[in-house]
């Protein structure tokens, strides 16, 4: 059952990659990010992240963003940096968390009291 339930999964997010890349050329960028935003949450529900951990990491990073802007004004990234930034935020890439059994456990359950 697992791996039905992996499967379908990893179709749901290849489906959801597709479907942002169309309306990306299709210049319907607002319905990208709209599809971009049903990733994140369905990546969030994959791996338990709730919605507090991403706050607080988006905290920690903008953070360190504002920590770090004086040295980026003064030395701006390299192409190479860019290209794997845009590379992320397009939606093409790829968590690397592993799917613990806990973190299946935890979304089976709330699966369940839905």
């Amino acid at each position: 059952m697992e791996t039905n339930e992996d499967e379908g999964l990893s179709k749901a997010l290849a489906t959801l990659n597709e479907l942002i890349e169309q309306m990306h050329s299709f210049e319907l960028h607002e319905t990208a990010q709209f599809l971009a935003m049903a990733k994140l949450h369905l990546l969030m529900d994959i791996n338990g992240i709730t919605g507090d951990e991403l706050r607080a990491l988006s905290a920690a990073v903008e953070r360190e963003m504002d920590a770090g802007a004086g040295r980026a004004e003064r030395a701006p990234a390299s192409p190479e940096r860019r290209t794997r930034t845009t590379a992320a935020a397009d939606g093409s890439a790829r968590h690397s968390s592993p799917r613990t059994p806990d973190r299946l456990a935890a979304l089976r359950a709330s699966r369940a009291k839905r």
